[in-house]
């Protein structure tokens, strides 16, 4: 025996969901079928850096509150049954429930006036966001693996240094 009984197992699946969901849900992306550009321009006024960070924030936070919801049934469901998830039902957690919602949190997140000082980074964090949610779109069953690197641990990274609280967190 390796020293984990099933419920430290089921507590490392169940561990690895969330923390794909909230990962995925913090980097808050998602791309337009394949889209890697970074966001369009918009006619509204620029927003300040700090009013984008806000602003921004309350998208991911939302995003994150709706796939921690649909992640918190799906392990629910799986507990009442008294098994761990199989990987089809977390592949088909990745596609019906993640990625659309990624897809418009970025949506969201683009249509947000940049601050002029700071458009390129935030032009980049987007389309690392976008690439990584292609990353997980073209191959979910890769993704459904808790051993695999995260796809979006650059746009994390490039939202800390934004100074993003919740997206990238």
């Amino acid at each position: 025996m390796n020293g984990y009984g099933p419920g430290m197992k089921r507590m490392r699946i169940t561990a690895a969901i969330v923390l794909l969901s909230c990962g995925l849900a913090a980097a808050g992306c998602g791309a337009d079928d394949g889209d890697k550009t970074a966001r369009k321009t918009t006619t509204a006024p620029p927003l300040s850096g700090a009013q984008y960070i806000v602003a921004a924030d309350r998208i991911c936070k939302a995003s994150t509150a709706q796939l921690e919801a649909a992640g918190a049934k799906l392990r629910s469901d799986t507990a009442k049954a008294g098994t761990l998830p199989p990987r089809a039902q977390i592949v088909a957690f990745l596609k019906q429930t993640s990625v659309p919602t990624y897809e418009r949190m970025l949506q969201q997140l683009r249509a947000l006036p940049l601050p002029p000082a700071s458009a390129g980074p935030i032009n980049g964090y987007l389309a690392a966001l976008a690439t990584a949610i292609y990353k997980v779109k073209a191959d979910p069953d890769r993704y459904a693996k808790s051993s695999v690197k995260d796809p979006f641990d650059d746009a994390n990274t490039r939202a800390k240094r934004l100074g993003l609280d919740v997206c990238g967190s």
